[in-house]
Formats: C-alpha cells, structure tokens, sequence
C-alpha cells in the first residue's frame, strides 16, 4: 500500500507540474484572444497563474485539515523560485541585464515579502484576520505597481518570447475562444485533481512514518509546484527573454508569501502554524537577500550568483532531509 501512496505522489506532481504549465499558456492564449495584452499579462496574469499549484494545494489542504502541508508548501516554493529557478537562469545565462525600473520594480515586491514572511514567522499561528491583512497587501500591491506602470513595461512580443505561445492562437490551427476557455478549465480541473490526489497521499504516508507535515509541503510540493516557474524560465532561454522570465517568478513568491498565505490563513478551519517552519523560513530570507543585493547591484545579476543560490539550494535540502 505504502509503495502505491508513493506512486500516486509522483505521478501525481508530475501531472501537477505539467498542467500548471498548461493552464499558464492556455491563459496566455485566452488573454490574447481576449485582448488582455503587456503589462498585465505579462507581470500579473503569468505570475499568478504560475502560482495556481500552490492555490490548488492551499485548498486541497485546507479540505484535508493539513494547512500545514500548504504552509511548508509556500515557505519552500519561496525557496525554490528564487535558489533554484533562478540559480538555474542565471547559471545558465550568465549576466542578465534588467531596466532600471525593472529591477526597482522587483525589490520593492520583494522586501514586502521578506518582511511579510518575517512577521509571518515571528507570529507563527495565525488567525483568519491575518488572510485579510495578507490578502489586502497582495492587492494594494497590484494596484500600485499597475498605477505606476509604463507604456513599453512588457511588450506581446516578450509574452510570445516566454511562453512559446501554443499553436492554438496561430495561423490555421487557431481555436474558437469558446474552445481556449474550455482547454484552459480542463487544465484547471487537472491542476486541481492532481493536488487534491497527491496532497490525500502525502497525508497518509506523513501519518504512517511521523514525517511532519511541514517537511513534506517545503520539499516534495515546493518543487512540484514550482514547475510551472521552471519551465517557464527555462523556455526563455533560446529567446533571450530574461528579464520577463525572472520577472514572473520573482513575482510569484510575492503572492505566495501574501495572497496564498493569506487565502490559507483565512478559510482554515484552525489556526494555521508556521512555528516549525521557522528554520525554513532563514533560508527563504537568505535567498531573497541574495537576489536582492544582485537587484541593487546589476553587475552582481549573472553565473556567479546563479551558483550561490544553487548552492543555497542543496545546503536547504540537505537541511530539510536532516530534521525530516
């Protein structure tokens, strides 16, 4: 039995991973379709749709009375969007370099999440009053950066560059609209079936060893639902679209850290607790201040800090193996 739980684990990140990539280019192509074009799609749209595996695992979670799974899920997706998706990017790459606004843009999103996650953490219960304190910073934050954008911030070419935009929206393969809405609520429903299966499993097999919840959502689901961010960051490198890739994952730990979290905290049934995750937590913050420093010094943006955070990385699953 337990060898079949494992199995369905697998799988069912794999599927998890793979239709949140889906569910991010069939978006793409229904924002096309329906004119939603630069700015928003690009820095908005993407990133929160990247994030709907980790949506997905706050609410299957939530309905198994596990939220702990969800708040490791978070904590460590925050890990590996920035140590290992952009560790990867930068790796690869070599020097990356951002506009001015651009990188400003990003080290505002995340310091707010930096000392979001440090209040989070410091508190370490928190009641549903905190999903609307954390809910209504993730939208005062949309809503500022949206006022100050620019013409010329994100443009569809760069949207096509990231997301290698599905052959639906082209030439004579180009689907009905209606047809885009319906692949995109299948991708969903896959997206969400796949997190309600694995998040199922992964509470029979923590039950079975005694392995903590938090161990389980900060390692196995930190990476399953980070893939959508990998694949994306990665399809931009043969198109040279950098900037935009890191943008959307940056931009994805910002939304964990508040409106996921948030999302969590305020329809648990308990309390939910980030006491265990404060350890954790300290590798969050260390690989947010990497970036950060790479941000405010854009000579530091290239292979030598992709390796740090790589680095960072493997000590951080070194650390979660140690007291799993």
């Amino acid at each position: 039995m337990i060898f079949i739980n494992i199995l369905i684990i697998i799988l069912g990140m794999f599927f998890l991973g793979v239709a949140g990539n889906m569910t991010v280019r069939y978006a793409s192509c229904v924002a096309k379709a329906y004119g939603v074009t630069t700015f928003f799609l690009g820095f908005v749209l993407l990133a929160i749709l990247a994030d709907i595996p980790e949506m997905a695992v706050a609410i299957t979670s939530s309905l198994n009375n596990a939220s702990e799974i969800s708040a490791g899920d978070l904590v460590g997706a925050g890990i590996a969007d920035i140590a290992l998706v952009v560790g990867l990017t930068l790796t690869w790459c070599g020097t990356i370099v951002l506009r001015d606004r651009e990188r400003y843009k990003l080290l505002i999103m995340l310091s707010i999440a930096c000392i979001f996650m440090s209040l989070i953490l410091w508190f370490g219960a928190l009641s549903p009053i905190w999903g609307v304190v954390l809910m209504g910073v993730y939208i005062i934050s949309l809503a500022v950066v949206w006022l100050f954008r620019k013409r010329g911030d994100v443009t569809t070419q760069d949207i096509s560059e990231i997301t290698h935009e599905c052959s639906y929206c082209n030439g004579e393969n180009k689907l009905s609209k209606l047809k885009l809405v319906l692949f995109l609520i299948i991708s969903l429903s896959f997206v969400m079936l796949s997190s309600y299966l694995t998040v199922n499993r992964a509470v029979a097999i923590a039950q079975r060893f005694a392995i903590s919840f938090e161990v389980i959502g900060a390692t196995i689901f930190a990476i399953g639902t980070t893939l959508p961010e990998l694949t994306l960051s990665l399809s931009s490198i043969p198109k040279r679209a950098y900037s935009l890739a890191i943008g959307v994952t940056l931009g994805t730990v910002l939304e964990q850290v508040t409106f996921i979290a948030g999302f969590l905290t305020l329809f648990s049934n308990k309390p939910v607790s980030f006491v265990n995750l404060r350890g954790t937590g300290l590798f969050f913050l260390a690989a947010n201040f990497l970036i950060m420093i790479g941000l405010a010094k854009k000579e530091l943006l290239g292979r030598a800090l992709g390796i740090c955070l790589l680095a960072l990385f493997v000590i951080y699953l070194v650390y979660q193996a140690g007291i799993g």
